[in-house]
């Protein structure tokens, strides 16, 4: 077990998005051993390729709620076994798709407060479907529906600022099963199906294949700077998801492209926590954090007092 130490470590930091009975299947060593097989064989961090295993696992269940299912039978470890090569395939080859359009709420208060009277243009990098954006598009209707999308605990932005071009830059982007398959409660599936059904963005809202790193030279992103306003690099919890090493890269990259355009850099993020300390979910506005998370749903979110 101790090969697969760092695998048990990420496991247990995120534990709350597990039912107990789904958390002690993935902690057998068969199960270990499975997702360090799909690290090997993908080249993915260890928090995607824990995620992408359980999102394939309900992607091919055509069983609704899977995991209520198996945790009835207890057949968590036959399933993986019987649907094993499918499994490993998907794993390999999709991406975790995890943004939620609740992401997009604060950052309309954020755009209110920080940016004046000029266009605002999004680039998301790890855009997933693009979720946030048709959210940063067209929030008046999205609010007025408030209900279809959101749970009544949901905070809703006291000031909105709609934003005028979103271009999304997702590695793998991928259908709406898949997308869904990575939502593990019902409630939350079902409100994010109406989202998807409902909104449907026009010519304004771009979402293209490529790759986070070295963004700044593909056509897509030239083609969007080209254009007049004030352009916004958007990163919703992915940086966590790479080594240090990674993320200090794309830090930069980001912010060397941010200030030659005289853009500006909100990222979502969280500090993983370790031992006894609790994880850190805030947002930050060109790498200085100005909103505390409860969590990354962000159904809630405080600006801190230097940023009011």
């Amino acid at each position: 077990m101790q090969a697969f130490k760092e695998i048990l470590n990420f496991i247990d930091s995120t534990a709350n998005i597990y039912t107990p009975y789904i958390l002690q299947q993935m902690k057998r060593e068969e199960n270990l051993d499975f997702i360090s097989k799909i690290i090997d064989k993908s080249g993915k961090e260890i928090s995607e390729a824990v995620l992408v295993f359980l999102s394939a696992v309900k992607y091919i269940s055509k069983e609704g709620d899977v995991f209520a299912k198996l945790e009835e039978t207890d057949s968590f470890q036959e399933y993986i076994e019987d649907n094993s090569g499918l499994i490993m395939k998907l794993s390999i080859e999709k991406s975790v798709q995890g943004n939620i359009p609740e992401r997009g709420l604060p950052i309309l208060e954020i755009l209110s407060r920080k940016i004046g009277n000029t266009l605002i243009n999004v680039i998301e990098l790890g855009a997933s479907y693009g979720l946030i954006g048709r959210c940063l598009l067209d929030p008046i209707n999205i609010i007025k529906n408030k209900d279809r999308y959101f749970p009544a605990r949901q905070k809703i932005p006291e000031n909105i600022r709609a934003i005028n071009k979103y271009l999304g830059i997702e590695l793998n982007p991928p259908d709406k099963d898949w997308l869904l398959a990575g939502i593990w409660e019902e409630d939350i599936e079902l409100r994010l199906r109406n989202f998807i059904n409902d909104i449907q963005p026009g010519n304004e809202f771009e979402l293209t294949q490529g790759n986070a790193f070295g963004f700044t030279t593909s056509e897509p992103v030239k083609k969007l700077v080209s254009q007049p306003g004030t352009v916004i690099v958007l990163t919703s919890f992915m940086l966590y998801q790479y080594s240090e090493k990674k993320r200090k890269i794309l830090k930069d990259n980001i912010l060397e492209f941010t200030k030659r355009l005289d853009g500006h850099w909100i990222n979502q993020a969280v500090n993983v926590a370790t031992q006894s300390q609790i994880d850190d979910y805030y947002i930050a506005w060109d790498d200085k954090k100005i909103i505390e998370l409860n969590d990354d749903t962000c159904m809630n979110w405080r600006w801190l007092s230097e940023s009011d």
